[in-house]
């Protein structure tokens, strides 16, 4: 069977993009000979290459008159030459062109692996892949602020066409342009988020860690700065790497920034509690898992009454402390008592403005209760 050109481009694209980099990297130097080589540049030109991981920077003294299309086809050029040498080893290109008179203003073009890959095989012209490269303009009298700001709006935009790494290299300039900024802008923090979301969701847990700790930091300088889903998604992500003491740190903050709002405005807050309470029972800290614990139930029987399910479900995790410091006949209490609250969940009228435990999640419960009881009432 033949393979047709285009589906075979769309393969080898496929399986490059796939490939991570962690290939041998090529020096500096070699790069620097290889762009010299190409004669693409003024005769003359001055630049240094400067690598951040998997990030290539280009910076020189280019001719600040050259028109923005004539240099977004520099930079694709010097981006090719980079990627072809050193493939494997670098996903982007950032072509910088400063002005000769005011060497602090600026412009940057990125250029992505993937778009030069995609040209190789034919799957979009050179002229088309150039005109969609994104540019920013930074003047020297601009403020941090601003500079940071602007390479947001440029992060944003990567992340959207899905180039997460270039994102992130652009995140980390705008965080190193202006820390106190980066705190406090909603638009940022959003976007980390986000971004580790995306490194979540490709298995590439490293780079979420990153992401999520350059999130930690920000949230020390402005604790209130990231939103309580935000810090709720941080949270999950620690707890799923079974990193409970980053997990217990994060949720005793959403608990803290839970805990100033108006008493029946707490959304979540009672599950929040029970998230802590479950770091701390990992942690061994039984003590302040009950205490967590018996805070939650105090918050949603008041809050939400006596019926909700969350009121079964935090007893289940009481019965689990005490069974965790070997008290049986306490665990098999609040295990006997969860069970008596699910039951009373699932005959709940609606009507009545009592909430009703969804089937699904009742069955698995009294499922999971009866073996709990089984095994303490021995």
């Amino acid at each position: 069977m033949r393979i047709r050109p285009v589906y075979l481009s769309i393969a080898i694209l496929t399986l490059l993009l796939a490939s991570a980099p962690g290939h041998a990297q090529v020096s500096v130097g070699e790069l620097t000979g290889k762009l010299t080589a190409a004669r693409i540049l003024e005769p003359g030109a001055k630049f240094d290459l400067i690598r951040h991981g998997d990030q290539i920077l280009f910076d020189g003294t280019l001719d600040s008159n050259l028109s923005e299309k004539t240099k977004r086809s520099l930079a694709f050029a010097i981006a090719s030459v980079i990627l072809h040498a050193d493939a494997g080893a670098t996903r982007s290109v950032v072509t910088r062109f400063r002005n000769a008179s005011h060497p602090g203003s600026f412009q940057d073009i990125v250029v992505t692996g993937k778009e030069v890959v995609g040209v190789d095989a034919g799957i979009e012209g050179r002229a088309q892949a150039v005109d969609k490269l994104h540019l920013v303009n930074l003047d020297d009298a601009e403020s941090p602020a601003i500079r940071a700001v602007k390479y947001v709006r440029f992060a944003q935009e990567m992340l959207e066409e899905d180039n997460p790494y270039e994102a992130e290299h652009l995140f980390q300039d705008a965080v190193a342009m202006s820390p106190d900024t980066a705190a406090s802008d909603p638009r940022i923090l959003k976007g980390l988020c986000e971004l580790a979301r995306s490194f979540d969701l490709r298995e590439d847990f490293d780079a979420a860690g990153r992401t999520y700790r350059q999130l930690s930091a920000l949230v020390e300088r402005n604790p209130e700065g990231l939103s309580l889903n935000g810090l709720r998604q941080m949270a999950r992500f620690y707890r799923d790497r079974s990193d409970f003491a980053m997990a217990r740190d994060t949720a005793r903050r959403i608990v803290e920034v839970g805990g100033k709002t108006p008493l029946a405005s707490r959304k979540g807050y009672g599950a929040d509690l029970r998230f802590l309470a479950f770091c701390n029972l990992k942690l061994n800290d039984i003590a302040q898992a009950k205490k967590d614990l018996e805070q939650a139930l105090l918050f949603v029987r008041n809050v939400e009454g006596e019926s909700h399910p969350e009121v079964a479900q935090t007893l289940e995790d009481l019965g689990d402390c005490y069974a965790a410091e070997g008290n049986k006949n306490q665990a098999l209490s609040f295990y006997t008592q969860a069970k008596e609250r699910f039951d009373r969940s699932m005959a709940a009228n609606p009507k009545g403005h009592e909430q009703r435990v969804e089937y699904e999640i009742y069955n698995g419960a009294v499922g999971r209760l009866k073996k709990k009881i089984g095994l303490t009432d021995r």
